[in-house]
């Protein structure tokens, strides 16, 4: 499968690739727009909603946009929150 890599983080397909690569199904949500989130992962009847940040940018430049915070929030509310991964060793801790 091939992940997008338009106007994403640069570390989105390395990500995306590990996940998979761990036997996680991913389903790259990122041109989506509206803040959803960058992917829907599942495996072994798990969902996990993800935003994925460029751990190697400053803080500042990793912050939510307020359409994307607007989301964390109501999946927040629904009980099911949004992971946020900067690294592929955070990705691979949903494990």
């Amino acid at each position: 499968m091939s992940y997008y890599a338009k106007r994403t983080d640069s570390n989105h397909c390395q990500i995306l690739e590990a996940l998979t690569a761990a036997g996680w199904y991913c389903l790259d949500t990122s041109r989506a727009g509206f803040g959803a989130p960058d992917c829907l992962a599942v495996r072994a009847g798990r969902l996990v909603p993800i935003e994925i940040k460029d751990g190697s940018t400053p803080p500042s430049a990793r912050r939510l946009t307020p359409a994307e915070r607007e989301v964390h929030e109501a999946f927040a509310a629904a009980g099911v929150p949004i992971v946020v991964v900067t690294s592929v060793e955070e990705a691979m801790a949903l494990q």
